[in-house]
């Protein structure tokens, strides 16, 4: 299953009836086996149901578990893709950048104690925005056709005591912004 899945990127687990404790299992079992953190994130499925939009916001609400909430259900035009659809794409990644880790947000962001050059990332930033290779930002088992991407916007900014690393484009390479974060954070130490 996993090679025959390995080239997805998004899921989404329906299940009613009988089918439900099975479609939950799945998706905790997934979010568990991916580490994911998603904002924003759209979906799409096909039902016969009658149930209103709302109905299916409260159904889907009252079943999930509680770090996962759907915000919007509307009807859309049957050649609506979640994926494909979509006009934008932002991956963001939180950097935490003190002396001391934090209890709340270790699964959500990446703590680095060292003082870091700001000011060198974010000049960085301006050689990734456009139309590049990033061969060297994708992960070894990216199954793109292609390595070419382009990005609209990459900005970083402070938060209190966290780092925002901001990626905007159409479309990504499986790691490719997570590795630009990952590469750039532990070369830009003040001295």
């Amino acid at each position: 299953m996993r090679q025959a899945t390995s080239h997805v990127e998004n899921w989404l687990f329906l299940g009613c009836g009988v089918y439900y404790p099975v479609a939950m299992e799945s998706a905790l079992k997934m979010k568990e086996v991916a580490y994911v953190h998603a904002e924003g994130m759209p979906a799409h499925f096909v039902t016969g149901s009658k149930m209103k939009p709302r109905e299916f916001l409260y159904a889907f609400n009252s079943n999930l578990p509680l770090d996962i909430t759907v915000k919007e259900v509307k009807r859309v035009p049957m050649s609506f893709n979640a994926r494909g659809s979509a006009k934008r794409k932002l991956y963001r990644y939180s950097v935490l950048n003190r002396d001391h880790p934090s209890a709340l947000n270790y699964r959500r962001s990446w703590f680095i104690p060292h003082t870091l050059d700001i000011a060198a990332m974010r000049r960085a930033t301006k050689y990734f925005v456009g139309k590049h290779d990033f061969t060297s930002f994708r992960a070894g088992n990216c199954n793109a056709k292609t390595p070419i991407r382009i990005l609209n916007r990459v900005e970083i900014f402070k938060q209190g005591s966290f780092l925002q690393f901001e990626f905007e484009g159409k479309g990504f390479l499986k790691h490719m912004a997570v590795s630009y974060t990952h590469l750039t954070l532990p070369t830009n130490r003040e001295v």
